[in-house]
């Protein structure tokens, strides 16, 4: 099992181990510790507990957690080195996270506290209530790593938003198909696990040959310097996501039809109150604009399902 150092820290970021995600979480780590004390010197008590919680969560648990189940899964020699940076990277973490949030959670994080592997072994006191409260060590911040995640992430965030425009369920995995540009094509290239395991890929081609991306590909742009394609190929029954958004489309054209009969009558404008026909206005906007984008999604399935015919 897993032993951790009292030179833990110190150990971690001299191996050769260290990947971007270890890096990034320890930065995170590092600055959330900064944030969290400078709201208690303030004595910004609801600041510091969500600045705790952020950390937790949008860092701990949504990124790095998920990014090293695979890394932690693999327990081969080859991996002997990455997995023990993902755990110490982890281990790290969680002490000086839980000794955070302390003030704000005595009970649980007392008892999780004292569960974590090595407990005892270390020369450490007996509670986190009388343990150090963690510092930031400036030297570990890694400003570049967060940004490269930051990228990642951004593409992450269109590979989860084409999966879900297309129902593609969980368990199933997808070849993405990644056009960027700039300092972010490198880091994509550096990232390819990272974005597999958070975006649920099978594969993921970044700037492939135009020849080999297939015809029947959901795209999203998402700017001037990154588009993402997704092989729908075999993922999706275009016919029932067809009969889907058609049953959408009748559910919905009755509500546009009836405001817009209101919304014309002879004596609305005199008698209709300004924030009344405003709120209308607003209201109608957007069930046209439903009414567009699922007319143009059931366009886009009828096309795909013509090219996915061909292809076979």
């Amino acid at each position: 099992g897993f032993a951790p150092t009292a030179t833990l820290l110190d150990d971690l970021m001299s191996s050769d181990g260290l990947s971007l995600r270890d890096r990034f979480m320890v930065s995170r780590l590092m600055k959330g510790i900064e944030v969290v004390n400078s709201h208690f010197d303030a004595y910004r008590f609801g600041d510091a507990q969500q600045a705790s919680y952020q950390l937790w969560l949008d860092d701990l648990c949504d990124v790095y957690l998920e990014s090293i189940k695979p890394v932690i899964k693999d327990t081969s020699d080859e991996n002997k080195q990455r997995r023990w940076a993902a755990q110490a990277t982890l281990w790290l973490t969680m002490d000086a996270g839980l000794r955070l949030l302390h003030p704000m959670m005595p009970f649980v994080t007392e008892e999780l506290w004292q569960r974590l592997p090595g407990r005892g072994t270390m020369g450490e006191p007996e509670s986190i209530m009388v343990a150090a409260y963690p510092e930031c060590e400036d030297k570990y911040t890694d400003d570049k790593a967060e940004q490269a995640m930051a990228a990642t992430l951004k593409i992450v965030k269109a590979f989860r938003s084409l999966r879900s425009a297309y129902n593609i369920a969980n368990k199933d995995l997808t070849h993405f198909f990644v056009k960027v540009t700039g300092a972010d094509e490198e880091i994509a290239k550096a990232q390819v696990d990272d974005l597999k395991t958070l975006g649920k890929g099978a594969k993921v081609e970044v700037n492939p040959d135009e020849a080999s991306i297939p015809k029947s590909v959901g795209t999203v742009v998402v700017d001037d310097s990154l588009t993402v394609l997704m092989d729908l190929a075999g993922m999706v029954d275009f016919e029932a996501e067809i009969a889907r958004l058609n049953k959408t489309l009748k559910s919905t054209m009755p509500s546009l039809q009836n405001l817009e009969k209101k919304m014309g009558a002879p004596e609305y404008e005199s008698k209709v109150p300004d924030q009344l026909k405003a709120a209308n206005k607003d209201k109608a906007e957007s069930l046209k604009k439903k009414v567009a984008d699922i007319n143009e999604a059931i366009e886009n399935f009828k096309n795909l399902m013509i090219m996915e015919k061909q292809q076979k």
